[in-house]
């Protein structure tokens, strides 16, 4: 069964079902947690905190600085318009930035994430070693790429001036300045 959970203009706390969700959170600094399921979450104006959970969910922040939460599943996550951070969690995650200067882990799994626009530092620094290659992106802007998680990982800076950085030996670079190889 699947549920619409809308908030109001103020700052509130929404918590999804265990079922499948759509969770817009409107105004306000919302605090967002899915629940189980495969959930779509929204953020709008406000600084909103996205929590993922078990399932393959998609959250999307908007206006304000978010922080998303991936979780357990296969999520995708896509910043808003200003400066984002998070975490994709465990699983093959895709993360997409916004025109802001973001902060993103990839955490575990084959993740894929894109800085697109702004000065992004982004990249798979969860120290698990799990062996699953990740493939990062910079964008636009200047950027610092991380890959320090035991895999081998392709790194691509793409525009702007770009520093990456990654496991000794293993890692596949283009497009960036190799600052070290830890």
């Amino acid at each position: 069964m699947q549920s619409t959970i809308v908030g109001t203009s103020a700052g509130e706390t929404l918590t999804g079902t265990a079922g499948n969700d759509i969770i817009y959170a409107s105004g306000g600094n919302d605090i967002v947690n899915a629940g189980a399921g495969d959930d779509t979450v929204c953020g709008n104006d406000g600084d909103d905190t996205l929590n993922g959970s078990n399932g393959r969910d998609r959250l999307a922040g908007a206006a304000g600085n978010d922080t998303l939460f991936g979780d357990l599943g296969f999520d995708h996550l896509l910043g808003g318009n200003d400066d984002d951070s998070g975490s994709g969690g465990d699983g093959n995650d895709v993360y997409k930035g916004g025109p802001g200067n973001d902060d993103f882990n990839g955490g575990t799994g084959s993740d894929t994430l894109y800085g697109l626009s702004g000065d992004d530092t982004i990249g798979s620094t969860s120290g698990s070693s799990d062996g699953s290659p990740d493939r990062i992106f910079g964008g636009i802007g200047n950027d610092t790429i991380k890959a320090l998680d035991g895999s081998q990982d392709l790194l691509s800076g793409q525009d702007g001036t770009d520093t990456c950085t990654g496991d000794a030996d293993i890692d596949e670079y283009s497009g960036c300045e190799v600052s070290n190889q830890a």
